[in-house]
């Protein structure tokens, strides 16, 4: 629970101690990436692309790892909807069908995305525990998630550049 809080609020300073120790501390300096290295470590959030995707009143925002940093699990996967924590099957495809053709079978995703959408286009109701949302327009909130971890995805890919090197000629037999 203070891990999710600490993701979704990075310019809230968070700090848990049990029994004594110090078990996360977020500086609460309103950057996302220092709430991903207190909660995940510097591998997790070096591997941090940021995302974003708005169209039509839905705003994603967040970041995603590159497929190096793929889990075993959907365990890394978290949605924060309006800064409230959700489990959600569309937003987990959504993410996980930008990675289709990064990622082996098997491995998931490692995000942190918010979504900010007008309150009554969803409805968090439809649960006890109150971690499920019903979205109104479950296709644009899919498109909409999907295409922030796309476009990050394709802003991390990069080709290097090929060279001819002067002192090595090719042989041909």
């Amino acid at each position: 629970i203070v891990s999710r809080l600490a993701l979704s609020h990075p310019e809230i300073s968070v700090k848990l101690i049990n029994n004594g120790k110090e078990v996360l501390f977020t500086p609460g300096d309103n950057l996302l990436s220092s709430a991903v290295y207190a909660v995940y470590g510097k591998d997790i959030k070096n591997a941090m692309l940021d995302a974003r995707f708005e169209e039509r009143g839905v705003c994603v925002f967040g970041v995603c790892a590159t497929a190096a940093a793929a889990r075993n699990n959907r365990s890394m996967e978290n949605f924060f909807v309006n800064g409230r924590y959700i489990k959600s099957a569309l937003l987990s495809r959504a993410v996980e069908e930008a990675y289709k053709n990064e990622l082996m079978s098997g491995k998931f995703p490692a995000c942190v995305f918010n979504l900010t959408l007008p309150p009554e286009t969803v409805d968090i109701n439809i649960h006890p525990t109150k971690l499920e949302a019903k979205f109104a327009d479950e296709k644009h909130i899919y498109h909409c998630v999907y295409w922030a971890a796309k476009n990050a995805l394709y802003r991390s890919t990069s080709v290097p550049e090929a060279s001819e090197h002067k002192s090595i000629k090719p042989q041909f037999t």
